[in-house]
């Protein structure tokens, strides 16, 4: 914890029973591709939110308080390029076990290893409402969705602490092998 006694600030190692129990997620907008912007669009796009769930906070306080201190704080990092990396991973890792590893045109895997560049953002989304809380702690899903043009994809839902009322987000993961066989029998 962070804490500011007199005129300095201090990091001090604080016991578990009194840390803050921060947790913080990113709430992004829907994903690019589904709302006809560009993949460098989508990559600048601004996060609309940050979504902050906190446990023991008055501990917290008591604690650093009682130190003497006015102030406390936490010190924390958190990518937005990585957390939507690992959701692609998940995602794409849900879609082969329910599809098959042949069973769909993966749009990911290329990114995720690094062969391709990521574009955060086109890919990973959110769903653009704040959701209720769950009686589930994780949840996850593959439904069809669709495009502003009509066109059909494959996407992961996945909601990380959902009991605590965190974010959804959604990924898409590919298309139906049908809109690549279409997609080929157009271009004959």
């Amino acid at each position: 914890m962070q804490v500011v006694i007199g005129d300095r600030t201090e990091t001090i190692e604080t016991p578990t029973p009194y840390r803050p129990d921060l947790t913080f997620m990113f709430a992004f907008p829907a994903p690019g591709i589904l709302s006809g912007v560009t993949p460098d669009q989508a990559a600048t796009t601004p996060l609309p939110a940050i979504w902050l769930h906190s446990k023991r906070g008055d501990a917290a306080r008591q604690w650093a308080k009682n130190r003497g201190a006015t102030r406390h704080s936490v010190i924390a990092s958190f990518n937005p390029d990585l957390f939507s990396k690992m959701l692609g991973k998940i995602a794409h890792a849900f879609a082969v076990a329910e599809l098959g590893i042949n069973g769909f045109v993966a749009f990911l895997p290329k990114a995720l290893i690094g062969e391709k560049p990521w574009k955060p953002g086109y890919y990973v989304g959110g769903h653009p409402d704040e959701v209720p809380r769950s009686e589930f702690i994780n949840e996850i899903g593959l439904r069809l969705v669709e495009d502003a043009t009509g066109k059909l994809y494959h996407a992961v839902q996945i909601r990380i602490f959902g009991d605590a009322g965190a974010p959804v987000y959604h990924v898409v993961v590919g298309a139906p092998l049908y809109a690549a066989i279409t997609a080929a029998t157009q271009n004959q």
